[in-house]
Parts: C-alpha cells; structure tokens; sequence
C-alpha cells in the first residue's frame, strides 16, 4: 500500500505544521480497521509515531500493524512490545517504551501524545498544533489531588491474577491485597488525573532519566492503573522541565463521558466499555435532528424578517407555512420535543441578531427584537418545562 493511493496526507498543509511537529505514541490491541481509521486521521508526514502492540493480540492483528508501519518512513512497532493488563504497570509501561524509541529519534518533534487504537480525533492537526504551541512548553496532565474512590490505588499492594474470562483481553485482573503501601519516594504528593497526556520533549527526557521519576516508577509497580498517577505526579513537581505545580484540569485533552457522571452529561447515546461512553448512531441521528430544526427555524425566521423590513405578507406566510412543514417533518424523524425549542431558541436569537444589524430600518429594528427575544423565550420556557439535562 503507497501512502498517496491510500489517501493519507503526503505533505505538510501548513509552514505551522512542518515547524512543529508532534509524537504519538498509541497503544493497539484489536480492531484494525478502527486503529486504521484513526490512524488515517491523525497521519502527517512531518510527525512521528510510535505503535505499541499488545504482546496477546491476535498474529494476524501484529502482522496487519507492521505491514501498515512498512508503508511510512515516520512510523515503527515499538521495540519492546508489552503483555497489556488492564490497570496493570504493563500499560505505563507500554507507553514508555514508545517514548524511550520516540526519544532517541532524530526527527525534533515538539510534543508527544499518547491514545489508543479506539480513539478518535475531534481536531485537525493544525489546531493541535495551535493549542499545544499556546501552553509554551508546558507539559498537559490534567488531574487533582486523588478523590476518595481512588485514595486506595496508591495506598494499598495490588497484583495482577488470571481470571476465569475466556477472552484473553479480559483474562488478567488486578487486584487488591491486604498490604498497605510504603510512602511514596522523597515524600511525593500523589495526584490523580487522565492517563492521556501531551508532554513536552523536556519532560520525556525528565521522565526517562531523572532519579526522582525512576524511584515513582519503581514504586508504582504494584499501584493500580498507574498511568493515571505518574505523568500527574512528575509534572506537579516544581522546577521540573515543562512541569506545572499549580494546575488542575486545564488542558484537558479528552472528549470523554463516564458512567457515573450520567446526570452531568445525559447519558450515554450508545455503549459502556469499561465504563466510559462508546458513541453510536444515536448520537449522530440526534445532531442531524437538531440541524433539521434549525433549518425550520431559519425559514420561519425568513419570514418574520421579510414582513418588518418590506412589509411582504406573502413573505410571512411562506416563511411561516414551510418553515412548519420543514418542522413537521423533522419531527416525524426524530419523535424528541427537546429539539423544537432548540431550535426555538436557534430561530429566535437570528431574529434578534437581524433586528440588530439593520438597525437603519426604524421598522425592522423593533420589531425583529422583539419577535426574537419572545421566540426565544419560549424556547428557554420549554426546555424548562423539560426538566431535562441537555446533551453535551
């Protein structure tokens, strides 16, 4: 497969880009065609990347990554490969054999970023790039102080056992024991945060050869799901290169909906893994309905504008009259009420808007404020009427 006959990008879109190029590292253990699709996303030629497969994926799984790895001269199958156990070191460790391959690379790449094979991106590759050039250096590991589920992580001795699964990805458990842990090195405050990062190339180096993160590391062995500790931990240290002591969350670099948070975000709109939401169908059929509403509420607004600016009641009445048809339909389509006052909401704020902008029109102006702050106000009263979360 030649990269061109396969519609992967095939040169730096931007001068920005090529200046800056990124490090990924990704973690692959199933489902080829997803990795792939992934894969052809996030591809640039400038960029380099690291695939780790898991050491029990299927024959045919590790042949298929390498066959793709053959076809670009900036992507390789880490050196290394790990036995992957869900919560387990192994998955830490799998992301740091891709940075000790990545780090002695030639290629200046700016920031690594680390995903897995069923991630997919939200943002070009430029606007990666843009985001991660505006953090100056700083290494992104959103996380806080541990909440109370997760204190005993770190507090007591885990160990991995064999299960009774017959599905070799879910054979292997971690699991907690009795003892509890000794302190943590040089008295480290443990933080708890996302085990997806982007980090500078000074903290990599940091990473790989300080002291300080070599003994977290060794100390970490037996915590569960370590990788949700360690990047965190290392990069609150002050003085550390790209470190920031006093963050929180920010930088969050995950679009993310977890089970035990439904009431926040409304629920999931297609399946748990491992508790967190696998979009599906529904998710997409919500947003085309939504945008069938809105097209509804465009035409009425149409309308309502060419009455008060030109005095056209024909205007008003085709405006009205297909505007409800485009919303009966989209109705029909979707059977949800809560996207008619969105789109309510939709309509009577571009009728305000209008109102505003020809404000050279003393017939138009009051009346297009006033009909939009009154359509919009019956959206707003409908949704509370609802008494529903909104979709995120």
């Amino acid at each position: 497969m030649q990269p061109s006959s396969s519609r992967y990008v095939t040169r730096a879109l931007s001068a920005e880009e090529a200046t800056f190029p990124l490090a990924y590292a990704l973690a692959l253990h199933k489902d080829f065609a997803t990795f792939e699709r992934l894969f052809r996303a996030i591809y640039a030629p400038q960029n380099l990347y690291c695939l780790h497969v898991d050491r029990k994926a299927p024959t045919a799984f590790q042949r298929a990554v390498a066959s793709l790895a053959a076809c670009f001269p900036n992507v390789f199958v880490a050196s290394r490969p790990e036995r992957v156990v869900y919560a387990g070191i192994s998955r830490l460790h799998a992301d740091l054999r891709c940075l000790r391959d990545l780090e002695g690379s030639s290629v200046p790449w700016r920031y690594l970023l680390n995903a897995c094979g069923q991630d997919f991106p939200l943002r070009t590759n430029l606007e990666v790039v843009r985001y991660l050039r505006s953090w100056q250096g700083h290494s992104l590991t959103p996380g806080d102080l541990p909440p109370a589920h997760a204190q005993a992580r770190t507090r007591y001795v885990y160990q991995e056992h064999l299960g009774n699964a017959t599905d070799a990805d879910a054979a292997w458990v971690v699991v907690r024991t009795p003892r509890r842990k000794a302190p943590p090195p040089r008295n480290l405050t443990i933080y708890f945060g996302s085990a997806y990062v982007a980090l500078a190339r000074p903290f990599v180096e940091f990473v790989l050869r300080d002291p300080q993160a070599i003994e977290l590391l060794s100390w970490s062995q037996d915590t569960y799901s370590p990788d949700e500790h360690f990047w965190v931990t290392l990069n609150r240290i002050p003085g550390v290169p790209g470190s920031m002591p006093n963050a929180s969350w920010e930088g969050d670099l995950r679009a993310i909906k977890w089970k035990d948070m439904e009431k926040k975000h409304g629920g999931c709109h297609g399946h748990y893994v491992r508790d967190i939401c696998i979009y599906g169908t529904e998710r997409a059929r919500m947003s085309w309905d939504w945008i069938g509403f809105s097209y509804a509420a465009l035409i009425a607004s149409g309308g309502v504008i060419g009455y008060t600016k030109a005095g056209s009641v024909p205007s008003l009445a085709a405006g009205l009259l297909f505007g409800g048809l485009a919303g009966l339909g989209a109705y029909q389509q979707s059977k949800d009420p809560k996207n008619v006052w969105l789109s309510l909401i939709a309509s009577g704020t571009l009728t305000a808007v209008m109102g505003m902008r020809f404000y050279n029109s003393r017939k138009f102006m009051p009346a297009g404020l006033i009909a939009g702050a009154s359509i919009l106000m019956v959206g707003r009263l409908g949704l509370k009427m609802m008494e529903k979360p909104l979709e995120p």
